[in-house]
């Protein structure tokens, strides 16, 4: 039987660049991780605003004190005042090994930008007709999307 002299040094030596070498990879899927969720919420957040800026208004109705010209049912909603167009954001969150990108208003409350989004029947039986945007610009950057985290390197 032979006997098998080990060099702890030198397998110290290896562990460490192994472990070097795992770490430096995991940093960059990591980092590349968190860019293709960054670039992903970005291009939807400047996707919806952009969809406000060009929604198709119905020039026959008229409300408010600027004078407003809603969009059409099924159309982004047409800017009034900016309000809705600033409050668009985006935010990333991080748990314990996901990276979680989300985009969307800050305006609370009400919750209008849902009830445009999805629509909404007020207590008074008044219909507010659906005029997304969240969904029309995250199905218009699905590609876009796509490749971002095609371009993630696998671990």
């Amino acid at each position: 039987m032979a006997t098998i002299n080990f060099d702890t040094a030198d397998m110290n030596k290896q562990i460490a660049q192994l472990k070097a070498k795992f770490e430096a990879k995991s940093a960059s899927v990591g980092k590349a991780t968190v860019t293709a969720v960054t670039n992903s919420c970005l291009a939807i957040e400047a996707e919806a605003k952009k969809l406000m800026q060009n929604a198709t208004v119905d020039k026959s109705i008229t409300y408010g004190k600027r004078g407003h010209h809603p969009s059409i049912p099924g159309s982004a909603p047409a800017s009034d005042n900016g309000d809705m167009i600033k409050s668009i954001t985006h935010s990333i969150e991080f748990t314990n090994s996901n990276v979680i990108g989300r985009t969307g208003s800050t305006i609370m409350n009400p919750p209008y930008p849902v009830y445009l989004e999805d629509g909404a029947t007020y207590k008074d039986g008044h219909v507010l007709l659906p005029r997304p945007w969240l969904d029309p610009a995250t199905n218009n950057k699905l590609d876009y999307i796509e490749a971002q985290f095609k371009a993630v390197p696998s671990a």
